[in-house]
C-alpha cells in the first residue's frame, strides 16, 4: 500500500477510536458498539497491509474462538 494511504488509514482508526471514546462516555452504548466494529475492520485491514496476515496480533479483541 502507497505510503500517504497507509497514513490516511492510520488517521481514519483515530478519528474512529476518539468516535468510539466519546459515544461511551456519552452513554450511547449501542452506537458506540457499532462504531467499534468497524473500528476493528479497519484495524484488520491495517494488519493486511503491513503484516499480510489480518490474524497476527490480535490480542485483546475480548472474543475468544468458539470450541467446535
Amino acid at each position: 500500500m502507497h505510503f500517504l494511504s497507509r497514513n490516511i488509514l492510520v488517521a481514519a482508526i483515530n478519528e474512529k477510536r476518539e468516535l468510539v471514546q466519546s459515544l461511551y462516555l456519552q452513554g450511547y452504548q449501542d452506537e458506540g458498539e457499532a462504531e467499534y466494529k468497524e473500528l476493528k475492520k479497519l484495524g484488520m485491514k491495517l494488519r493486511e497491509v503491513l503484516n499480510g496476515d489480518p490474524q497476527r496480533g490480535n490480542q485483546g479483541t475480548g472474543e475468544d474462538p468458539q470450541p467446535e
